[in-house]
């Protein structure tokens, strides 16, 4: 079972031969003794560079993955799949030219310009303006910065300040779609 196997096996008994297989991934630094003390041999190599950054990638798209499959399952933490995921972004940040700092200065520029992930808006669809005009851009002076008409899935214009929408959060008014089943 090598898909996900990075996990804390230090209070549970198992196989020493379930872990045995290829893998190709990054892991935790301490996992070959982990290996090792289960009886089987890691075999490794060290990464750097580039290199390092492309196993850090794809390190946090598997973390981030279990974390969204654990929040489903009964059996699983969500919190330790997040703290893992925390782990892997704290790598990629050490591993970078950036400090935590740049990261969070940038944060809030993408906050303050397009908003949070407050709020559980989920953009299901773009509709063309009815009249054909775009929408006003953060700047209010007609120009598009980016081609998107503004308006919620519901039918709700948003305030292009705030981002907030006219409608009830979670209601929709498909009233308008034809059903084409």
């Amino acid at each position: 079972m090598p898909e996900g196997s990075d996990r804390d096996t230090s209070s549970e008994s198992i196989d020493s031969d379930e872990y045995v297989g290829a893998y190709d991934k990054l892991v935790r630094d301490d996992i070959p003794s982990v290996v090792r003390e289960d009886g089987n041999r890691p075999v490794t190599r060290r990464v750097d560079g580039d290199e390092y950054d492309r196993y850090l990638a794809a390190k946090l798209v598997e973390e981030a993955t279990e974390y969204a499959d654990a929040l489903g399952a009964n059996d699983e933490d969500p919190i330790a799949e997040l703290a893992d995921v925390h782990a892997v972004l704290d790598a990629i940040v050490e591993a970078s030219a950036v400090t935590v700092a740049d990261v969070r200065e940038r944060r809030e520029a993408k906050a303050s310009a397009r908003g949070r992930f407050e709020d559980g808006i989920v953009l299901e669809r773009i509709d063309p303006s009815p009249s054909g005009e775009r929408g006003r851009n953060r700047n209010g002076d007609g120009a598009s910065d980016d081609g998107f008409h503004v308006e919620d899935a519901g039918g709700g214009e948003r305030d292009d300040v705030s981002g907030q929408c006219d409608d009830v959060p979670g209601e929709r008014d498909d009233s308008d779609e034809t059903d084409s089943s």
